[in-house]
């Protein structure tokens, strides 16, 4: 199994569990910067003006074609109590409406997608955490080596396909219909 441990030093490492990070969040005691991935708290990377770009034109794209009783979210938590995470992900196309997540935050996705520019080998490692929460679909927009990868076909809590889709490929945009290319939102 792939860790967020890997690639970290294990001195003065500290695990957590969800309720736990919460009451240190809800102290103060945490920056806003932060997510819970697999107990471990990590500093999330700054947005750069490209990530920020890519974000903004892929949400008002799938936002235009959102089923009713759909919603997207945007850096919002979604709360993976199996895997003690709560990741932040760019945007997550969330089965409810706004009100259904005034006490908690939702736990489960249709679709779930990671911009990556400095924070590739980070967005792959939240690859076990979305599968345990059922999230049907996962991407990662690798902005470095502009492709998508497209994790799908969840099967007892993982991906059984990866496909890749370069810059001037369509890629299906799940829920919503129709289709992007990567070159589009460059």
């Amino acid at each position: 199994m792939n860790s967020a441990l890997e690639n970290v030093a294990l001195s003065n490492v500290y695990h957590f569990d969800l309720p736990t990070y919460h009451k240190l969040s809800d102290s103060g005691y945490l920056p806003r910067n932060l997510e819970l991935l697999e107990g471990l708290i990590i500093q999330k990377m700054t947005i750069s003006p490209l990530h920020a770009k890519v974000v903004n034109k892929l949400r008002r794209l799938v936002e235009r074609n959102l089923p009713e009783g759909i919603i997207l979210r945007q850096e919002s938590p979604l709360s993976i109590s199996e895997m003690n995470s709560e990741p932040e992900p760019d945007l997550a196309i969330i089965p409810g409406d706004e009100d259904d997540f005034t006490e908690s935050h939702p736990v489960t996705a249709f679709w779930v997608i990671e911009i990556s520019n400095s924070s590739l080998h980070l967005d792959r490692k939240k690859i076990n955490s979305y599968a345990k929460a059922g999230v049907f679909t996962y991407w990662i927009i690798d902005l470095v080596s502009q492709q998508i990868e497209v994790y799908s076909n969840l099967s007892q809590g993982k991906y059984l396909d990866k496909t890749i889709f370069f810059k001037q490929d369509n890629v299906d945009l799940p829920v919503t219909g129709g289709q992007v290319r990567l070159e589009q939102l460059l």
